[in-house]
């Protein structure tokens, strides 16, 4: 479908030049069916990543 129109107009003072074109932009419409969550990983928190982490030997 179109949009709105929009007016383009061209002038230049002193000139007598003065051009009025009217503009629809062409658009497109979108019908959404279905919204679907997928799942993802659970988050590591703090003491996951720790419990991961290679132990430091203090020498």
């Amino acid at each position: 479908f179109k949009g709105e129109k929009q007016l383009v107009f061209k002038f230049k003072k002193r000139k007598r030049y003065h051009r009025l074109k009217g503009h629809r932009q062409q658009l497109t419409k979108v019908k959404i069916t279905k919204v679907q969550a997928t799942t993802r990983a659970p988050r590591k928190t703090t003491k996951d990543a720790e419990a991961a982490a290679p132990a430091e030997s203090a020498e």
